[in-house]
């Protein structure tokens, strides 16, 4: 592969274009953001990312989710597995056509949403920049309106070579991926003409050893990516657990569910020192940092090898965050369209789109009550959701203020 990784001059000036154009979404939630601190108030007049899960529903069962994995949620709560009707989904994404926001089409694995055809149909017309969060296992039953799709990003979960994926993923998972990715980049060119913004997702777990960290980066390079993301494991531990039980009894009185038990984890055997130092080698290596694909971490916070160790051998390490603005800047719909605002935990419910008007779910009366406790206080379990750090863009226009 050469510097562009197979692409193009004109597909880099089209990322650049949904680059821009995110900045500017960005700039225009911080504005309101900031106006709400000065006015005392938790209202917001809309988040700069909407996610929807047209389906919580998944054709997988990955080691470490915490959906349908070894402690997956969804396994003892299959009553809140389902399909979103098709006709109340678009009903409310035409009611929020106006707004500026980036989409996130989630799951379960959205793919496998039984009305994918007419959600695409949708967003064929509309063109609105959107984010596919998918493992790619089942792209080829929607090749022909993908390539229509000129502004999708798919976020896609490979956990490095065949092996290791397929022992984390299932068996001929890796293969199914790569021969995916082949087809929806033809597609997109026969179609668009513009190559598929492709961002591979290693998520570093339990399940990963230091080697697969480079064999990842060479995966990512093999298969065409813009992007690899080294994803640090969410994790909550029982005290946490438990302290986060007492705290939305405290404050909301509330009885949490057991969602927060999907996301405990064994760490006894990971080698947290080993993974660490070959995530910071292969991001600082200088050939890597000079093509494609670009390396990115989630969190951002972290910099260095101690920090990326730091982050599973201490719960409460948390990069120096400790206030999450993630209410104020995100909503999440799942299929009965209730909406919450932490991934992951259906404990707080703010609303439900399909009976009342968004703008109003997103500022009800608990929404304001969640989004003023977030600024005084997190909850326990919060330390690794990434939820904590992806308001780093308030970082970013904080700093340029006080230069100028």
């Amino acid at each position: 592969m050469g510097i562009l990784n197979s692409y193009r001059v004109n597909d880099l000036l089209h990322f650049l274009k949904m680059h821009r154009r995110h900045q500017r979404r960005n700039k225009l939630w911080f504005r309101s953001f900031k106006k709400a601190l000065e006015s005392g108030t938790s209202i917001m007049p809309f988040p700069a990312l909407i996610q929807i899960l047209p389906t919580e529903r998944c054709n997988l069962s990955c080691k470490m989710c915490d959906q349908w994995g070894e402690r997956g949620y969804y396994h003892s709560h299959e009553d809140a597995v389902g399909d979103a009707p098709i006709e109340r989904l678009i009903s409310f994404l035409k009611s929020i056509e106006s707004s500026d926001f980036l989409l996130n089409i989630h799951g379960g694995e959205p793919f496998f949403y039984e009305h994918m055809d007419e959600l695409l149909d949708y967003l064929i017309e509309t063109g609105r920049d959107t984010l596919f969060t998918t493992n790619a296992t089942l792209l080829d039953r929607y090749l022909p309106k993908l390539g229509r799709l000129k502004n999708a990003i798919y976020f896609i979960s490979i956990e490095g070579d065949k092996d290791t994926n397929d022992r984390i993923r299932g068996s001929g998972t890796f293969q199914k991926i790569k021969d995916n990715l082949a087809k929806l980049k033809e597609s997109c060119l026969v179609q668009s003409g513009i190559l598929p913004y492709l961002s591979m997702n290693l998520c570093v777990s339990e399940f990963i050893m230091p080697s697969d960290i480079v064999q990842a980066y060479k995966i990512a390079k093999e298969l065409g990516f813009f992007n690899i993301n080294y994803g640090l494991r969410w994790f909550v531990t029982d005290e946490a657990g438990h302290e986060y039980e007492r705290q939305l009894k405290k404050e909301f009185q509330i009885k949490a569910s057991d969602c927060w038990k999907a996301w405990r984890c064994d760490f006894s055997s990971f080698d947290a020192n080993g993974v660490a130092k070959e995530i910071s080698r292969v991001r600082n290596n200088l050939i890597s940092r000079l093509r494609l694909p670009y390396i990115s971490i989630t969190p951002r916070y972290a910099k260095n090898a101690q920090q990326i160790e730091n982050h599973f051998l201490e719960h409460r390490y948390s990069y120096g965050r400790e206030k999450c603005l993630f209410p104020f800047y995100f909503a999440r719909v799942h299929s009965d369209g209730s909406v919450i605002f932490c991934q992951g935990y259906r404990d707080v419910v703010i609303g439900n789109v399909f009976c009342d008007d968004f703008t109003r779910v997103f500022n009800s009366e608990i929404a304001q009550e969640f989004r003023e406790f977030c600024r005084r206080d997190r909850f326990s379990i919060c330390s690794k959701c990434c939820g904590l750090y992806i308001t780093y863009v308030v970082d970013k226009f904080m700093r340029h203020e006080l230069i100028h």
